[in-house]
């Protein structure tokens, strides 16, 4: 019976656990220095993780104002080539105006050219011959047909030549040769054969040095011209005359 309390003793001393007394001085030291290194190593794991962070952060927002310079760069040089190609554009459209209304100005100096000429050629004819007394003439008579049916249209200048300024006062009479259904018929205007009675205002002529004449004669449907001729009379004398052929 004794043997099994010794065994009971040996595991009793088997399971008990020497422990060594430390001082609590250097426990307080070795928490501190634990303390110290814990600090240490998160400080250089902050510094590495979060000071590459703000250096990335500065290199980007280095970056970005690099890009908002050139993007301003970039707008303004659109904004000088916009405005250079607005210019451009503008000056086109100006230089465009410019040479149509030269073109406009070139082609009104033409007609008016035109007109001086005729107007100088009517003058020219207005003038008088050395030695001669006041001559009556027809000049540049033309005949027509007109809007209307059946009639026709005719003008013409008719001038006075002389040194001295004298007034004409006479009539126009108009004779047309005309091929009317096959036959040769003859119209005369104003009619001899008619009853006398008032001179249309178109026949008279009042002048002094030229007058231009134009009127409207009518004639039968279907009647075809062969030949105008114009006539000045005054008091019933023949002073001019001039005729045109088909």
């Amino acid at each position: 019976m004794a043997l099994p309390k010794r065994r009971t003793r040996l595991a009793t001393a088997a399971r008990l656990t020497v422990t060594r007394h430390v001082p609590w001085p250097l426990r307080v030291a070795g928490i501190a220095a634990a303390a110290v290194v814990g600090a240490g190593l998160a400080l250089w794991a902050w510094q590495a993780v979060f000071g590459n962070a703000r250096e990335e952060r500065a290199a980007m927002q280095a970056e970005l104002t690099q890009l908002k310079a050139d993007l301003d760069r970039e707008s303004a040089e659109r904004k000088r080539l916009a405005a250079i190609v607005n210019a451009s554009d503008s000056n086109l459209k100006v230089e465009q105006t410019t040479v149509r209304q030269l073109s406009d100005q070139v082609k009104s100096l033409e007609a008016d050219n035109a007109k001086l000429k005729a107007d100088l050629s009517y003058m020219e004819r207005l003038l008088p011959s050395s030695g001669q007394g006041e001559i009556i003439a027809i000049r540049s008579l033309e005949i027509t047909p007109d809007a209307v049916p059946n009639q026709l249209r005719y003008r013409a200048l008719v001038t006075q030549g002389g040194r001295e300024e004298k007034a004409f006062s006479g009539q126009l009479q108009l004779v047309l040769n005309l091929l009317h259904e096959g036959k040769p018929l003859t119209l005369v205007v104003p009619d001899p054969k008619a009853a006398e009675g008032p001179l249309p205002d178109r026949l008279k002529l009042n002048f002094t040095r030229h007058v231009k004449v134009e009127g409207q004669v009518e004639v039968p449907p279907g009647a075809q011209l062969k030949s105008f001729q114009m006539r000045v009379l005054e008091r019933g004398a023949l002073r001019a005359q001039q005729s045109v052929t088909r």
